[in-house]
């Protein structure tokens, strides 16, 4: 445990170097130059230098708030919760801003707090004081990270990051329950994404579910663009999941956990070079029914057919858990796709593919190493596709020459649970746990990888991302310890639970709501 230990010591000696530390509180009136004489938090935002850190102090901060200051390469500013303590950014209130944090400047680090709205609001667009208002809206300035928040419950969209922010970080964030009520369907997604630039924008290690529409959507509704802005974008060990769920007409359905595609009819902006790793994509929905589930797609790739002309390129979707309802997975129109060693479960996948464009019988399509599981009726398709029809998986492989390497079974055989482990890169002492459990009884989970060399016992919390504000279990945690949780399907159908672990170390931040 030394070794994770030091990792924290070092990491916040970093920042403890900075040009100047500011203090900001709810009802802070002072110069906001010490932790017992802080200003309000606008002022401090107003007042930061490049290598600053702005300390959040524990409160409830009523307003919405803009960032426009920037930091440098070698010197960012910082915007934090003070350790051991909790801010949190109350929207809710009388403002025309459209999101309770609007950033603009570059060099910006935003970490370990929370953005919502508290209190009575509307969330249906037809109501008369309806106003969207965003969680986070990066507009502009580049290179930004923003790590470890928690948005939710905001009437609009969790995240927009839009196309001119450079190689901008979001890792570790929890992003639910935004989103509104339209007229025909829910509005508001988790992350709304595009790039204009060269480097790499990254989502990592995000937690993103129940918002009103998808949770992931890597989009533009330009008809006729000028440049294009949907590449270069990675999507990491995300966990995506009932996205549309809270909304008419998905409700007890579900949209798009992750959609990527354009609206361009002149082929300019096509998304391309975008990679879908180690992500798992989940509806709730009965894996033993042979029927029709209704509609829950996980994944799309492109936009519908006959809609645009920008087919996306150079996608890679890559050792992904993908499990949605009737079309689980959906392919448009794609010039280049790299689809290998998923697991895939729905009731069938669904290519809608241009017969003039030839583009699965080609060797830019790479499909191998996929294990596919689906549920019809026998003799039922497995590929529904309007290129052949529906076939069955063996003539799905002979006909494309796809696939080759790739199984594909009737029904769920996994093992009882599937459990993915990840260690928070910014802070270590916290643990992302995804449970999948097809049996409803306890969850055991080996740490002791985590542990290795160490004898030390250390207290843990243990709580549930759906209900974060109550403890599930807690208690000691030692090299050896092999911990079990309980599971409880709650929902009809729920076969997915996602934990979090925080071990509690001295001289290390403890996010207070986990």
């Amino acid at each position: 445990m030394r070794f994770i230990l030091s990792i924290s010591i070092i990491f916040y000696t970093t920042h403890s170097i900075a040009q100047t530390e500011r203090y900001a509180s709810p009802n802070g009136t002072g110069n906001g130059l010490s932790y017992n004489n802080p200003t309000d938090l606008q002022t401090g935002l107003n007042s930061l230098q490049p290598g600053d850190t702005l300390w959040l102090l524990n409160g409830q901060y009523d307003g919405r708030y803009s960032v426009s200051y920037s930091g440098t390469d070698k010197s960012p500013i910082t915007i934090q919760s003070y350790p051991e303590e909790w801010a949190i950014l109350n929207g809710n209130v009388a403002s025309s801003a459209n999101a309770v944090l609007h950033v603009s400047g570059a060099y910006n680090i935003f970490r370990d707090f929370e953005i919502t709205f508290i209190g009575d609001f509307e969330r249906d667009e037809s109501e008369p004081n309806f106003q969207v208002v965003n969680g986070v809206y990066h507009l502009g300035g580049y290179n930004c990270k923003f790590i470890n928040l928690k948005i939710h419950d905001n009437p609009g969209s969790g995240f927009g990051s839009w196309k001119f922010k450079g190689a901008s970080e979001m890792y570790g964030n929890v992003i639910y329950n935004n989103g509104y009520q339209g007229d025909t369907r829910g509005h508001g997604v988790g992350f709304y994404v595009q790039n204009i630039g060269e480097d790499i924008r990254l989502f990592k290690n995000n937690i993103v579910f129940n918002n009103f529409y998808k949770g992931f959507e890597l989009w533009s509704a330009e008809r006729h663009p000028t440049t294009d802005h949907i590449k270069n974008i990675d999507l990491i060990n995300n966990t995506v999941f009932n996205s549309g769920s809270p909304a008419l007409p998905f409700e007890s359905k579900g949209t798009d956990n992750i959609f990527l595609g354009s609206k361009d009819s002149l082929s300019i902006n096509r998304p391309k070079s975008i990679n879908i790793k180690d992500n798992i994509l989940y509806h709730n929905t009965d894996l033993t029914y042979k029927g029709s589930v209704g509609e829950g797609n996980s994944l799309r790739i492109g936009w519908n057919l006959g809609f645009t002309n920008a087919y996306p390129e150079n996608i890679v979707v890559h050792n992904n858990l993908i499990i949605g309802r009737n079309n689980t997975f959906i392919i448009n129109p794609t010039v280049t796709l790299n689809l290998t060693n998923n697991i895939i479960f729905g009731r069938n996948i669904y290519v809608n593919d241009d017969t003039n464009l030839n583009l699965v019988n080609t060797s830019n399509w790479t499909l191998e190493g996929n294990t596919y599981y689906t549920r019809g009726y026998p003799g039922e398709g497995h590929f529904s596709t309007n290129f052949i029809g529906n076939v069955l998986f063996l003539d799905w492989k002979n006909l494309t020459g796809l696939d080759g390497t790739s199984d594909r079974f009737s029904r769920p055989t996994f093992t009882n649970e599937e459990i993915q482990i990840t260690q928070n890169y910014y802070d270590t002492s916290l643990f992302k746990i995804v449970i999948l459990n097809f049996g409803g009884t306890a969850s055991s989970i080996d740490f002791s990888n985590y542990f290795t060399g160490n004898t030390e016992n250390y207290n843990y919390t243990v709580r549930d991302v759906e209900n974060l504000d109550i403890v599930h279990s807690s208690g000691t945690i030692d090299p050896s310890t092999i911990l079990s949780v309980s599971i409880s399907l709650t929902l009809s159908f729920k076969n997915l639970l996602i934990f979090f672990l925080l071990q509690h170390l001295k001289q290390t931040i403890i996010l207070e709501y986990f």
